[in-house]
């Protein structure tokens, strides 16, 4: 392929344009959710890109058409521009903060669960998970806080003050033949119900009434108002099934696995978690396929 001077210098102004703006990924499909590249998106991961030579514009423009990944594309359309050298000590800080690296003793990271290749289904880990919940009863409060900050309700976790008013449930029967994957309900002091509701996903689209039958569940039955429940779906990769519940049931909101994991590691104080904890939370990072790998979905 001939590349004109006239499209050199065209790339070359692309590249040298100033600033990173999130909305550049957004511009051409946002279908990255790892914690990464998010963190590079919120501004949370400062990372400085480089500064392109004409020659390094060249051989860039020569190999781009053969590459079709989201970012050598943003590179080509000049969407996701380039300005500053890297600078990797603030690079390593800023991972740190995002993965919470130096979280010790505990961190899923460098557990090492007593059978790596173990294969969970999706009641078997909400099952586990509502157990290390409520258990210790010394720590239920605060591992339950950790949960709600990290689906992004720290405001209900104020109304947590007594263990013992707090009920943690896996597969729970409601009408119609169903079960909850995950229910949390508690009480605070002024006697007032708030619950959680979340549907855990690898792999599995939404079913269609799935998601409507569950909130009537919380409003109707247990008659839990709406600015004291949340209702979440956790899963790996939303699929175009899964788009169009959502759309149907504007409430209920959309979380990734792997944000889930990176985020609790954060805000769980380390003097309330423990080993087999740890562990379980690294079995569920080993049993997630974030590429979608032989499933359907579209991110």
């Amino acid at each position: 392929m001939q590349i004109t001077n006239e499209q050199i210098n065209k790339l070359q102004n692309q590249l040298n344009h100033p600033g990173f703006n999130r909305k550049d990924l957004l511009n051409i499909g946002d279908v990255s959710v790892d914690a990464v590249t998010r963190a590079m998106r919120t501004g949370i991961l400062d990372f400085q890109t480089p500064v392109w030579t004409n020659e390094t514009a060249k051989n860039l423009s020569k190999l781009g058409d053969m590459w079709s990944d989201e970012f050598c594309a943003a590179i080509r359309l000049g969407k996701l521009n380039f300005t500053r050298s890297p600078e990797w000590a603030s690079a390593i800080e800023s991972l740190d903060r995002v993965f919470n690296l130096n979280r010790k003793p505990h961190h899923l990271f460098r557990a090492k669960p007593a059978i790596p290749s173990l294969e969970l289904h999706e009641p078997q880990i909400t099952k586990v998970f509502a157990y290390f919940l409520n258990n210790p009863s010394s720590k239920r409060i605060e591992r339950v806080r950790a949960l709600l900050s990290a689906l992004g309700s720290s405001s209900l976790s104020d109304s947590l003050d007594d263990a013992s008013k707090v009920r943690i449930t896996s597969e729970e029967r409601i009408e119609n033949q169903r079960r909850t994957d995950l229910l949390i309900k508690w009480q605070d002091s002024s006697i007032q119900q708030y619950a959680v509701v979340v549907e855990a996903k690898f792999g599995n689209t939404i079913k269609t009434g799935q998601l409507s039958a569950y909130r009537n569940h919380i409003v109707y039955k247990l008659g839990i108002k709406k600015s004291r429940r949340l209702l979440v779906v956790i899963g790996e990769q939303r699929s175009r099934q899964d788009r169009m519940e959502l759309r149907r049931n504007s409430e209920w909101r959309w979380s990734t696995w792997l944000s889930l994991l990176i985020s609790y590691e954060r805000l769980l104080p380390v003097e309330y978690d423990d080993c087999d904890f740890v562990r379980f939370r690294r079995i569920i990072w080993n049993n997630l396929n974030p590429l979608g790998k032989n499933r359907k979905g579209d991110y």
